[in-house]
């Protein structure tokens, strides 16, 4: 398996029209949103195409985000969706079970045939243009295991008569190689991704990293933090301060003081929005998807992650923190002792 870093939603996007275009049998798609815009005006018709040609192209997206993202966009998003349905898509709308506590699907995955496919942080929406995130594009050989995805999550939407269907554990880890693991993050049924930070956290030696778009960690991987300063490794994050939730930054304050006080590095990123979401420790361990390091989004979001060993993706997440590093410090002092 190849990997390639995409950094920036624009990239994304084209590399994304341009594998639509070759592909032949198959293109799965799912996202939290699915915006009608520039970006969907030419993905759309793409997708008629293949259909029309014969591939089966399937798109899901979350009922709740194809409302919430961009509420301006409601009545635009239900005509594009009809459209598509009728013009040979198999478009679902995700919908949990009502006893999920604020249930999404958060999950970012396009697979193209059985050689292609991305997922990272972005959603399929203009307004990521203007944001900061990270993306991957992965060919290889993956046979019909992403396509599969698609299947496993669509079978436990209500919006179908069969979403009843009990999860095996099989179906939520691909081992790609060696050195990738896809996992499908299903809670409460199956939920594996506190114990993969936990993971990368206690495999690291020198260093921990992470980007992300909100900060709100369990207690167990605090706890993990902590332990591994106290051990002498430097551990550093980059927390957003511009997101959906902001409250969220002023909840997670007592965390960040606490963090600091065992030699942690926190650095508040002010610069719009960076909607990344990357851990890697000095093993060139990393993990990569759609996981924000959220409480909320760790015991009940739906998430695409995988866990990576490459030497050559860490050093190039190691740049991508350096850079924003010089960025913050010339815009604010790195630390959050004045909030």
């Amino acid at each position: 398996m190849k990997i390639k870093l995409l950094p920036t939603p624009k990239v994304f996007y084209q590399q994304l029209v341009q594998s639509i275009k070759k592909a032949k049998n198959h293109i799965s798609l799912i996202y939290y949103s699915y915006e009608a815009g520039y970006w969907t005006s030419i993905i759309n018709p793409l997708l008629v195409k293949k259909a029309q040609a014969g591939c089966q192209v399937n798109l899901m997206v979350d009922s709740l985000g194809a409302i919430f993202e961009k509420s301006s966009n409601i009545s635009k998003n239900r005509q594009n969706f009809s459209k598509l349905r009728q013009q040979g898509i198999n478009l679902l709308l995700f919908k949990s079970k009502p006893t999920s506590p604020l249930p999404k699907l958060h999950a970012k995955l396009a697979a193209i045939d059985n050689h292609t496919a991305y997922l990272g942080g972005s959603n399929i929406a203009d307004h990521y243009l203007d944001w900061h995130d990270t993306n991957f594009k992965l060919t290889g050989d993956f046979n019909q295991r992403f396509h599969q995805l698609w299947q496993t999550i669509a079978n436990q939407s209500t919006s179908l008569p069969f979403f009843t269907k009990k999860l095996k554990k099989r179906s939520l880890a691909y081992k790609i190689n060696h050195s990738a693991t896809i996992y499908l993050d299903f809670p409460p049924q199956h939920k594996c991704s506190e114990k993969l930070l936990l993971k990368l956290i206690n495999n690291s030696k020198k260093s921990f990293k992470a980007i992300t778009w909100y900060f709100l960690p369990t207690r167990k991987i605090q706890q993990a933090l902590i332990k591994k300063a106290k051990q002498g490794t430097k551990i550093e994050f980059i927390i957003s301060q511009t997101n959906r939730m902001p409250i969220s930054n002023i909840i997670n304050l007592p965390i960040i003081h606490k963090l600091q006080s065992a030699n942690i590095h926190i650095y508040p990123w002010e610069d719009g929005y960076n909607h990344s979401k990357l851990f890697w420790n000095d093993q060139h361990q990393s993990i990569l998807g759609s996981l924000n390091l959220e409480r909320l989004n760790i015991n009940h979001g739906l998430d695409l992650i995988m866990l990576l060993t490459n030497k050559k993706i860490t050093q190039q997440l190691n740049q991508r923190f350096s850079t924003y590093l010089k960025l913050i410090n010339q815009r604010q002092p790195n630390n959050f002792n004045d909030k």
